[in-house]
């Protein structure tokens, strides 16, 4: 289960509790949460050979991470995830999108949000790179447009605010380059009207996808929309897909 470095002690304090933590792994010690659980630096910890780890009886429903939600409501909730359902996802949206070993993914999404799943093992289990940025620099769009330019990046995965933060700074760059951008997920809020259109006035042939919360696809609750082209000159067009493979209602 990850847990954002930089959230609050008091929210960090009320996660490891809701979710029983025993063992934190840190790069840091942090005095406050040693007295709720054991706090591991990871730079204490020593490789051991492969071969002597034990492989348990595979069990695809038992469960994979734990994601807590924002906390809107005033509390975060934590959302268990299986094996199953997430291996799933992540199978249905490489075949349907032909994500393959010659794609680039940009990593924008911090490991406690839900979006870094897709990113990682998405992008891996295609034999894909993965291209993360540094974490001091995740909201410079000029930092961020230069590795989309310099890594040849095709796939972006992310919510819509980071997308429109892209999209706006290379528009006012007025750069000409051959982009490789052929994928854009936009989820987990809402997608600005204009958005669609403005990107592919700006990166031409590519797949504006929008996605609900990752969540609620890995638990059978996804419908995929497809932001079209030539149906945004004057409205906003959605054509809904079905629901992702395997699953039934």
């Amino acid at each position: 289960m990850p847990i954002d470095v930089q959230q609050p002690d008091k929210r960090k304090e009320k996660i490891i509790r809701s979710a029983d933590i025993k063992l934190l792994f840190s790069e840091a010690g942090n005095e406050d949460l040693e007295q709720y659980c054991n706090v591991v630096d990871i730079h204490s910890l020593k490789p051991e050979p492969t071969e002597s780890l034990p492989i348990d009886k595979i069990d695809y429903d038992r469960p994979a991470y734990i994601i807590f939600t924002s906390g809107t409501t005033g509390e975060p909730k934590g959302v268990i995830m299986t094996h199953r359902a997430t291996s799933n996802t992540i199978a249905d949206v490489n075949e349907t999108y032909a994500v393959g070993e010659r794609d680039v993914f940009l990593g924008l999404s911090n490991l406690s949000f839900d979006l870094s799943v897709y990113d990682l093992f998405g992008c891996f289990s295609a034999g894909g790179t993965l291209v993360l940025p540094s974490t001091d620099k995740i909201r410079d769009s000029k930092y961020l447009s230069e590795l989309i330019i310099r890594h040849r990046v095709s796939v972006i995965n992310a919510v819509p605010a980071l997308h429109q933060m892209i999209v706006s700074y290379l528009e006012s760059a007025n750069v000409s380059v051959d982009y490789q951008v052929r994928l854009l997920l936009l989820s987990g809020d809402w997608i600005p009207v204009t958005l669609p259109h403005r990107i592919y006035d700006l990166f031409g042939d590519c797949r504006v996808i929008s996605l609900v919360e990752p969540r609620k696809q890995q638990s059978g609750q996804s419908v995929t929309i497809f932001l079209k082209k030539q149906y945004l000159q004057k409205a906003f067009h959605m054509d809904i897909q079905c629901p992702i493979k395997h699953f039934m209602f």
